[in-house]
């Protein structure tokens, strides 16, 4: 305990009851115990039991220990077989005393993986798949709709159902509008991400500076890492730059980018206009 700091009085929770705990004494800080104050009671069974002060007081102990081994010696054989979210439950374990007394349960997932989880946290639904690399409902949705339909310079073709060993993710075929065949991640079509088989339909920018190998775009780029394209261009030392999520609007930006660099180049000459003035 702290010099100078007044212990709290606990004599008003003598007598009182918490959970199934009536408190008859305490005891002071106690400084082999980090000056902790334990607490005599009488649990509701009729047991005489020492306990932490605070624990009795928050509710984190409710008895002398019959109510977790109530709990313990409970019955969940009706809950074999049945659904928690995508979890069926296949088996249980016994309480385990290393484990709080909580059980574990073995659960096979809808996306056929077998897991195990507390049992508690199954059936409150704080479990409710195996987890990494489950298929969320997107990918799950139907997407029957978007059969026939164009996206950039490609038509869905068809779709593929998700494919465990591609992170659950679809795959559609696509023609494009050059005639071209392709398998595209059917994600990637719809957001945009894949708009064309690999051929790019753009009129050449003289003005732009350097050419890129993953979009056939002067100055637009494509990050796998990052999943989106950039825009970069350079004039007289200064870089232009930024980034799109679609092709589309990576191009509306490469024309941004190109205004702002020749008002740039315009303030330089002018700059240098009137440097030249002045010398004169």
């Amino acid at each position: 305990m702290e010099k100078g700091r007044k212990p709290t009085d606990y004599s008003d929770v003598v007598g009182k009851t918490f959970g199934e705990l009536t408190i008859l004494s305490y005891t002071k800080p106690q400084k082999e115990n980090h000056y902790r104050r334990m607490c005599r009671c009488k649990c509701a069974c009729g047991k005489v039991v020492d306990k932490r002060l605070t624990y009795v007081l928050n509710g984190k102990t409710k008895s002398c220990g019959h109510l977790r081994s109530e709990v313990a010696q409970k019955d969940y054989s009706d809950c074999i077989g049945k659904t928690f979210g995508d979890l069926t439950i296949l088996s249980y374990s016994e309480p385990i005393k290393e484990n709080g007394y909580r059980r574990t349960c073995l659960c096979k997932c809808s996306c056929g993986r077998e897991k195990e989880f507390l049992l508690q946290n199954v059936l409150l639904g704080i479990s409710s798949t195996c987890g990494l690399g489950h298929p969320n409902e997107s990918i799950r949705k139907d997407y029957s709709d978007i059969v026939g339909k164009t996206f950039g310079e490609l038509t869905v073709l068809s779709y593929t159902e998700p494919l465990k060993e591609n992170k659950y993710h679809r795959t559609c075929l696509c023609r494009c509008s050059c005639g071209k065949e392709v398998s595209w991640r059917l994600d990637l079509v719809l957001d945009g991400r894949r708009t064309t088989c690999g051929h790019i339909k753009v009129q050449t920018d003289t003005t732009a500076f350097s050419s890129n190998k993953t979009t056939g775009i002067r100055n637009i780029s494509w990050s796998d890492k990052k999943q989106k394209y950039f825009v970069s261009i350079k004039r007289l030392g200064r870089y232009f730059r930024g980034s799109a999520k679609t092709l589309n609007d990576a191009i509306k930006l490469k024309e941004e980018k190109l205004a702002e660099s020749e008002q740039y180049v315009q303030e330089l000459l002018k700059a240098k206009e009137r440097n030249n003035k002045y010398e004169k």
